[in-house]
């Protein structure tokens, strides 16, 4: 308690003279060790040093939304559209934060009192998702669809592709983003999910050929990165370890000819995050994984998804509490990650922390891209659900005689 106390008062001192990088850090430093109050208070600061930007705004819903701190996002939600009134440049960013804040009636009042002109297709897509949300599903698929000739034509095969595999129509959503990526063939997040709705469609062959293609064209370490996973996906887990390892470097990176530009520390450490967090799941290679996974957390430090893969291999070392912890931490920074609240609902269902276990699983399912991703994790809710109700019935049970 003390240390602590002697923390918070060197971090306070600090934060009183600090520019806005690191203003920025400490509140992630914050927010990872669960002191929201103290997070929100350095992000205000920054907010307000940077004039009101919206990297800024943003970084601070995420903490007041974690906080359930309704007045207070009301409160900036408010600032920014007096904000937008001066500057009108900054209405997409406002629509955006928006919708993360769940104020779908607020964007689309907001969206309609534009004037025709000014309605930019970034601002239709936005109203088009805030109409989804709403559950005006007809409409929104129609006039995201009218979107896509336009010059925001990706980006409405992108909102329109989800949308449709959230249905559980992954199919519908492969033939839309199809045909968005042979307009747009450098794409790589059409590519993404592509490859991602093909996959879930049943079609693994044709979920690996857009980023085949891509790497053949186009032979950059983010491209293979991303070829990795598409492999990882279809089940061919090998030969994704194969060509992540020729992005994370090592003897098999030597032998590589045809990367012209050098992969960037960052997504290095993304590789061997990679290779690490495969190698975790199958319960393969785990001291290889854990020397991974340490150089990938030193290359790049502070990253939810880092911070994940680490929990993960401790959770397959069966050191549970460090796990919690772990993942715990990921959970504060990435709190719209679907597959880390999953991770850290399955280390608490192991350490019998049930109601923490089926709160995460609900969390995870709402998060999920499609019911496909979610299909595990709604059969160990089921499972877990039957288990507490099976729990209470037995301890209201009458004692045998």
């Amino acid at each position: 308690l003390i240390l602590n106390a002697v923390i918070k008062k060197r971090l306070a001192a600090l934060a009183a003279k600090t520019t806005i990088p690191t203003l920025l850090r400490l509140a992630m430093t914050a927010r990872g060790r669960g002191e929201l109050q103290q997070a929100t208070t350095h992000l205000r600061e920054v907010f307000d040093r940077s004039g009101g930007d919206l990297r800024a705004a943003e970084a601070l819903l995420e903490v007041l939304l974690q906080r359930k701190a309704k007045v207070a996002i009301d409160d900036l939600l408010a600032v920014l559209q007096t904000q937008a009134q001066r500057r009108p440049e900054q209405l997409p960013g406002l629509a955006e934060l928006l919708l993360t804040a769940r104020r779908h009636k607020t964007l689309l009042t907001l969206v309609a009192k534009l004037k025709p002109a000014r309605r930019s297709p970034t601002l239709k897509i936005l109203a088009a998702l805030a109409r989804a949300r709403s559950g005006e599903l007809a409409r929104a698929r129609a006039e995201l669809s009218a979107l896509l000739p336009s010059p925001q034509g990706p980006r409405a095969a992108l909102a329109l592709g989800r949308l449709y595999l959230r249905a559980g129509k992954a199919r519908r959503a492969a033939q839309v983003l199809a045909s968005s990526v042979r307009r747009h063939r450098r794409n790589t997040s059409l590519l993404s999910l592509l490859s991602r709705a093909r996959a879930e469609a049943g079609d693994k062959e044709g979920s690996l050929t857009p980023w085949a293609r891509a790497l053949g064209k186009h032979p950059k370490p983010q491209t293979r990165l991303a070829y990795a996973a598409a492999l990882a996906r279809a089940g061919r887990w090998r030969q994704a370890l194969a060509q992540a390892q020729k992005v994370a470097g090592g003897r098999a990176a030597k032998a590589q000819k045809d990367t012209q530009v050098p992969p960037s520390p960052a997504l290095v450490a993304a590789a061997k995050n990679f290779i690490g967090f495969t190698l975790a799941d199958r319960d393969a290679e785990l001291p290889r994984a854990a020397r991974l996974l340490a150089d990938a957390a030193q290359l790049d430090p502070g990253r939810a998804y880092i911070i994940d893969s680490l929990g993960w291999l401790s959770f397959r070392r069966g050191h549970l509490a460090e796990a919690r912890r772990l993942l715990s931490v990921a959970h504060r920074l990435a709190p719209r990650e679907a597959e880390i609240a999953a991770h850290l609902a399955a280390v608490n269902a192991a350490l019998k922390r049930l109601p923490d276990a089926l709160r995460l699983y609900r969390r995870a399912i709402a998060l999920a891209l499609s019911p496909k991703e979610s299909a595990p994790w709604r059969q160990k809710l089921k499972q877990l659900t039957l288990r507490r109700v099976g729990n209470h019935g037995s301890a209201e049970a009458p004692a045998p005689h």
